[in-house]
């Protein structure tokens, strides 16, 4: 794909063939020529929705690609700076879509979906392959060969996190957005409009009718039964009574007294908590598919009912405590005491040499593990043991965890 027409208005000659010819850029690149040009061919022969969807990504993966132009020659620019907007946006655009897919492709959307947050990867530290792999595992079926060349793209080139560059090279105006993606529309069609015209034309017939339209009314005993329709009516309307639709809450994300509250929040991967002082604390409520980051010291952190999302903090005074959560990524940058884990799944936890003496106490916990990181960016997996084996000595229970070989 020629991305020189692209840029050529924001860029000198010689500037455009030095930032093309970065083996960062020119990797993605040979990325998007193959697998995405593969996945949009096959999004095609899927049906008009899965088109859609196959243009959707397209545009993500050049938004990707922007920020990656853009983050080699500035410094990392404020989270609510528009390249950043129109990258989460196109990501968003996707996860948060509300199309409905005819029944044989609708494995086909749902696996995209789940995988597309792995573009997302520039705003994840230190370990951005995990995320992505995490991502992929999340998908029902194989999502091809795409987000596995993303994978390993990312492996080569930003295998702890994207690098910024630390001095500016051109103004914030000088990365074009990307171009944007199509739109679901749902015009309404002409049999919408004639089935509209038909339920007005015999509204007015039987209002024409006068006093005659009680004719059809048959007559009630004293008991409250009757020969006419009243029971079949009665009988279809409590058949088709609903289960109550679950309660909605609104998202929040507020620091109140000393505590930040973080609820009900999905599909966001740039929030960032920058407290004023270490006596401030952060609890975490059913935040979804979402990234956040505490960038100073909090006196504790309290992670409840959350599932597919990664957590980064720096230092904590007292603990962590992880209840209910699922496919949980939790990065230890600094000191932590203790992190307790109740009822959890799928955890992983990333631990620097600055976290490596914490404890961790787990209960009803299964395939959590503890990656520890090293400097150079790699890191060991060691899983946590979950079975116990209790035996009785004299009048008391002795457990003793058995060790996996």
């Amino acid at each position: 794909m020629d991305h020189s027409a692209y840029y050529s208005k924001y860029f000198k000659s010689t500037q455009r063939r030095k930032m093309e010819d970065l083996p960062q850029v020119a990797d993605y690149d040979s990325l998007v020529n193959a697998g995405l040009q593969e996945f949009v061919t096959v999004c095609q022969s899927l049906g008009p929705e899965m088109q859609q969807l196959g243009s959707l990504v397209k545009g993500a993966f050049m938004a990707t690609r922007a920020l990656i132009v853009f983050g080699l020659a500035n410094p990392q620019p404020e989270k609510d700076h528009f390249v950043f907007h129109q990258y989460s946006s196109a990501i968003q655009s996707i996860v948060e879509s509300k199309v409905k897919p005819p029944k044989e492709v609708v494995s086909h959307f749902a696996a995209v979906r789940e995988a597309i947050p792995a573009l997302s990867f520039m705003t994840i530290k230190p370990a951005p392959t995990q995320f992505i792999r995490d991502m992929i595992d999340c998908s029902r079926i194989r999502t091809g060969e795409l987000f596995t060349e993303l994978h390993l793209y990312v492996k080569k080139h930003h295998l702890t996190g994207f690098t910024w560059n630390k001095f500016p090279a051109m103004s914030a105006a000088g990365i074009p957005p990307p171009p944007p993606p199509p739109a679901f529309c749902d015009a309404p069609s002409g049999d919408s409009h004639a089935s509209t015209e038909a339920s007005r034309n015999a509204l007015l017939s039987d209002l024409n009718k006068g006093s005659d339209i009680t004719k059809l009314l048959k007559p009630v005993k004293r008991d409250g039964s009757g020969d006419g329709p009243g029971k079949t009516i009665a009988t279809k309307t409590a058949g088709a009574a609903k289960s109550p639709v679950a309660k909605t809450y609104p998202p929040k994300f507020v620091l109140e007294g000393r505590k930040w509250l973080v609820e009900h929040i999905k599909n966001k991967y740039d929030l960032v908590i920058e407290n004023e002082s270490m006596s401030e604390s952060v609890a975490i409520y059913k935040m979804e598919n979402s990234s956040l980051e505490c960038k100073n010291k909090i006196t504790n952190l309290t992670i409840d009912s959350s599932r597919q999302c990664g957590v980064s903090l720096n230092s904590v005074i007292a603990c962590v405590e992880l209840v209910r959560c699922d496919r949980l990524q939790l990065t230890c940058n600094g000191k932590v005491p203790l992190i307790s884990m109740d009822n959890c799944e799928s955890v992983q936890l990333f631990l620097t040499e600055q976290s490596r003496d914490v404890e961790i106490i787990s209960a009803k916990c299964s395939s959590c593990n503890v990656c520890l990181l090293n400097a150079d960016g790699s890191y060991k997996e060691v899983a946590m043991q979950e079975q116990i084996k209790t035996v009785l000595v004299g009048e008391q229970l002795v457990s003793t965890v058995v060790e996996k070989n």
